[in-house]
């Protein structure tokens, strides 16, 4: 059984510098995110169909009784980088809600502000967040 695939990919047009785009492949799809454009085989390209708002952005994680939120996080301010998402595991909570990318900077969980915070915090603000209603950004 073929699952969907996700990653970052440098694409271009032909006529404008090369630049990240978020792509995302599915039996039946293929999602380039940045351009926000679709193609479904059949028909032609498609203007935002599944799109996934690449600049801010709310997701509700419910946290799984084992594994947690499912995902691994870099940065900090001791970095003088934001909380960043390094890792997402597998059918877990982050996983399957579709909308979460390695990369993505957290922004808040549960309306507590996770800018300017140190790894030590953002840690423990996920480790206690029962359901996670976080706010990402995509970082490129």
């Amino acid at each position: 059984m073929f699952r969907a695939r996700q990653g970052l990919v440098i694409g271009t047009n032909g006529k404008c510098p090369p630049r990240p785009m978020r792509l995302q492949v599915t039996p039946d799809t293929l999602i380039l995110q940045k351009e926000e454009l679709s193609y479904i085989p059949g028909n032609t390209i498609v203007e935002n169909v599944n799109s996934i708002d690449s600049r801010e952005r709310k997701v509700k994680i419910v946290r799984q009784k084992v594994g947690g939120l499912g995902i691994s996080i870099k940065g900090g301010s001791e970095h003088k980088l934001p909380i960043l998402i390094s890792r997402i595991t597998k059918n877990q909570a982050a996983d399957n809600t579709g909308q979460l990318f390695v990369g993505d900077a957290i922004l808040k969980v549960n309306d507590e502000s996770l800018e300017g915070s140190n790894h030590d915090d953002a840690v423990n603000v996920l480790k206690n967040a029962e359901i996670g209603r976080a706010s990402c950004r995509e970082r490129v």
